[in-house]
């Protein structure tokens, strides 16, 4: 009787929630906030305690930031 227009609307059901889902995901990875983990400062110890930067490295750029936030 209807052939397969049920078929039809039951695949465009599921790309309708597909879509939505995907939506959703978008904007919340567009406005979520930053992670705090992210800051310049989190990534230097990161890069120090894998071993990328020595200690002298890590205290001079250290310092640059520190003088960086005191401007602020």
């Amino acid at each position: 009787m209807f052939g397969d227009y049920g078929n039809f609307m039951g695949s465009m059901h599921a790309f309708g929630w597909l879509f939505w889902v995907a939506l959703v995901g978008l904007l919340w990875m567009v406005v979520r906030p930053r992670s705090r983990s992210d800051s310049p400062l989190r990534i230097l110890q990161r890069r120090f305690a894998r071993g990328e930067i020595t200690a002298e490295q890590y205290a001079q750029a250290k310092a640059v930031l520190d003088r960086d936030d005191a401007e602020d």
